[in-house]
């Protein structure tokens, strides 16, 4: 092996290494990419819930209205003793509803935070990954140093195995076919 022939292991090296920081670099930004398309979607798909939530909390709502005040017309033709009784069955339903409203509300406030709770934790998933993926580079960076390091003894070992053959031409020869 000569002087040319540790060029081209150099550059094989370096080819080498350029090649592995490309790829990392596009799977990388690769994954970054996903990461930020599923988060926008995650935040599609919450808002898409929360506005069906509250369209159907409103229509509920009307509903209940327009069904309220058709009663209420009809109950104000009827006696005043009637009216009295009607004041209190509306008061118990308004009071229903308003418990159901709120059980569903907290229900919806519940919902919200296991969502929140679930998006985090695979948020830290993703973290770890990165820093796992951190950490694998940082070995490949210590072992590439150690490979580099015995391609220099080697070269060290080389060329003072030539010298001494250079030195002792009578006895030694180095043949080389190219």
């Amino acid at each position: 092996m000569d002087d040319k022939d540790f060029e081209r292991i150099e550059k094989l090296f370096i080819k080498q290494s350029e090649a592995f920081d490309k790829k990392l670099d596009a799977q990388a930004e690769a994954f970054g990419r996903k990461l930020d398309g599923q988060a926008e979607a995650f935040d599609k798909k919450l808002d898409g819930q929360a506005e069906a939530f509250d369209k159907k909390l409103d229509g509920q709502a009307e509903a209940f209205n327009k069904k309220l005040d058709a009663q209420a017309e009809a109950f104000d033709k009827k006696l005043d003793a009637q009216a009295e009784a009607f004041d209190k069955k509306l008061d118990g339903q308004s009071a229903t509803f308003g418990r159901q409203l709120d059980a569903q509300s907290g229900d919806f406030h519940r919902w919200i935070g296991v969502q929140g709770d679930d998006f985090q934790h695979k948020l830290d998933l993703v973290v770890e990954g990165v820093q796992m993926l951190g950490e694998r580079m940082d070995r490949m960076e210590t072992r590439l140093e150690r490979v580099e390091e015995k391609v220099d003894k080697v070269v060290l070992d080389l060329s003072a195995h030539r010298a001494d053959t250079e030195a002792h031409h009578g006895v030694y020869r180095v043949k080389e076919d190219i």
